[in-house]
Parts: structure tokens; C-alpha cells; sequence
């Protein structure tokens, strides 16, 4: 019986070590992002509430200084077949920009561009605002091309709203993986 109750003992022992190590890699005070119809995953503040969890993952803030209001900021992530195989990054954003200036119509605006690294593959990013209606929004796009497979990771935000929530963005790049 002690044989038995030893062997329980160090089983217990075992998982619970185990399962201190799988969390000792996940960051503090953020959530995983995670399904099984995406090949990726990714942390995001605590301070965000997943809102879509299925092929495309879309996490929202409310930016609203009023209780009885809400509005918010959103990243989604989403990842779909390149059908140009031979589509660089930046090809893949010219060939796509067309789309959001008809959409924006006159209140398109290009705002900048820069080269990083998702994961360690090579992207870009791309910010650009447009208005609907009376609401002026901002957005940064990152764009990912990876074994077959255009990433696109999106922010948006109320343009008064951009600078308080786009660091929620920033922790979402610098978190994202590949499976």
C-alpha cells in the first residue's frame, strides 16, 4: 500500500511540475489566443477580451471613458492561401491597396510603412486611416507571406483612440508564433 501511495504521490509530483513549466514560458498578465483551425497562436494583454476564435482570431478593448458607452479598438489575425505564390509582401500590399482606396474613397491616407520580423519571418507594416461616416478609423496592418499563406494582422482603431490601444498591437507582434 505505502508502494501504491508513493507512486501516486510522485505522479502528482510530476504533473504538477509539469504543468508549472508549461507555464513558466507563457508571458505575465496576458491570455493565449489558440484553436485548432489556426497554425498560429498569440498573448495579448489582460486588459483585451477575445472576441472571435476560429479560423480568424479577433481580440477588442473598450476604449469608451463612459461605462453607459462602448466602442472599441480590435486586432484580428487571419491567415489565408497566397493564390500569387510568387507575391513578395510588399507586391501582395500594392496589389491590394486599390481595394482600400475605393472603399475610403477620398478619405484614404496612406500614413507609413516599415520592415519587421513576425516570428521570425520576414513582414511589413503598413498604416493607413479612412473614414466612414463622421468616424475618422486608424489602422496597422502587418502583412505576413509564409509557406504558401498570406498573415494579415489587423488593427483599428478610432483615430482619437490609436494612440492608447496600439499597444495592445505592439504585444501581439512581439507574442505571435507559428505553429
Amino acid at each position: 500500500m505505502k508502494k501504491i501511495l508513493l507512486i501516486l504521490v510522485s505522479l502528482s509530483l510530476m504533473l504538477l511540475s509539469s504543468c508549472d513549466k508549461q507555464n513558466e514560458t507563457d508571458p505575465e498578465n496576458m491570455n493565449k489566443a489558440d484553436n485548432d483551425l489556426a497554425d498560429y497562436y498569440f498573448y495579448y494583454p489582460k486588459d483585451w477580451q477575445l472576441d472571435r476564435n476560429d479560423k480568424m482570431i479577433s481580440i477588442k478593448r473598450n476604449t469608451a471613458m463612459s461605462a453607459n458607452r462602448e466602442q472599441y479598438s480590435t486586432i484580428s489575425v487571419m491567415g489565408s492561401n497566397l493564390k500569387n505564390q510568387q507575391l513578395g509582401v510588399n507586391q501582395y500590399w500594392e496589389e491590394n491597396e486599390p481595394e482600400l482606396k475605393n472603399f475610403y474613397k477620398d478619405t484614404y491616407k496612406f500614413i507609413g510603412s516599415s520592415e519587421i520580423e513576425l516570428n521570425d519571418v520576414p513582414a511589413s507594416i503598413k498604416e493607413y486611416s479612412g473614414a466612414l461616416g463622421d468616424v475618422v478609423y486608424r489602422f496597422a496592418q502587418v502583412i505576413c507571406i509564409r509557406k504558401g499563406y498570406v498573415y494579415l494582422i489587423t488593427f483599428t482603431a478610432i483615430e482619437d483612440d490609436y494612440d492608447k490601444s496600439v499597444g495592445g498591437f505592439e504585444t501581439v507582434i512581439s507574442n505571435f508564433h507559428f505553429k
